[in-house]
């Protein structure tokens, strides 16, 4: 069975592959590197990596700017997201190549933590924007979540209709079926999909008690129950969803910025006390 393509395995590994290859050279030259003042981010490879991995993080901020450029003809969004992903693993090697793994309490730590926590954050946004469905991401602001929930509330009055001029038996069978909506922050935050609606002993006996005319509404109160179900259940997908990618952004952009702010310092202080 052939494994769907996504940000990770696009075009089979492309990313990964690039990223390992080009890490491959830095790691020799690396280790090939033998300065007579020894190694570290002052010396011409570690300057050399330095602005490499600055590059990169600048290509990182650059997808915020791509995301949104909905007319752009600079490649797929997903290779974008799938190179900002590799990208980013592959800093998290570089910068301690750049200083050549020495670390400490400074500003030039400062700027690497803050990376970090950056590309962690970013993976596990993108960890979700794998696990969501597609239809979710490509309804954005949640204009199709509303959308739902009107034609749940255009179901309701279906089924209100179909209990006018009922029976008190056809009543209570049809509100036994129907299904309650909840929207409260609990179940959007932590959402628990319904069930498949199933036809139990209690239900059969219910309609047995039904006159012939109204088995037949009964019938047609449990699709529209099925329907309602199905509805309310992507709208639970759509909105939680939504929901956690608003959350991982109010974190991952402040934290963007904090490492925009720490390399600026950190480059700053490299060039104003050598």
């Amino acid at each position: 069975m052939s494994v769907k393509e996504n940000i990770i395995n696009y075009k089979n590994f492309r990313w990964f592959w690039i990223n390992l290859f080009f890490f491959s050279i830095l790691l020799a030259f690396y280790l090939l590197d033998h300065p007579l003042s020894g190694r570290g981010g002052g010396t011409f490879l570690g300057y050399t990596y330095g602005i490499l991995a600055t590059l990169g993080i600048f290509f990182l901020m650059l997808f915020g700017v791509r995301k949104r450029s909905y007319a752009s003809t600079s490649g797929t969004l997903i290779g974008w997201l799938s190179a900002h992903l590799w990208i980013g693993l592959a800093l998290i090697l570089i910068v301690p190549l750049h200083s050549a793994f020495q670390f400490g309490m400074n500003v030039h730590t400062l700027s690497y933590g803050f990376m970090l926590v950056t590309i962690f954050s970013g993976m596990w946004g993108a960890f979700n924007y794998i696990q969501f469905p597609p239809q979710i991401l490509s309804n954005r602001g949640g204009d199709t979540a509303r959308n739902v929930l009107t034609q749940i509330r255009v179901i309701e009055g279906d089924l209100h209709k179909l209990e006018e001029g009922g029976s008190s038996k056809l009543i209570n069978l049809i509100r036994v079926m129907d299904v309650p909506i909840e929207t409260k922050l609990r179940q959007i935050v932590f959402p628990k999909k319904n069930p498949i609606f199933q036809v139990d002993e209690h239900l059969k006996k219910m309609f047995a008690d039904l006159s012939a005319s109204e088995q037949e509404i009964g019938v047609k109160a449990m699709d529209v129950v099925k329907e309602k179900i199905r509805l309310f259940n992507i709208y639970r997908d759509e909105v939680g969803a939504h929901f956690w990618l608003k959350v991982w952004l109010f974190f991952h952009i402040p934290l963007s910025v904090g490492l925009l702010v720490t390399l600026a310092i950190h480059i700053f202080s490299v060039f104003y006390y050598r």
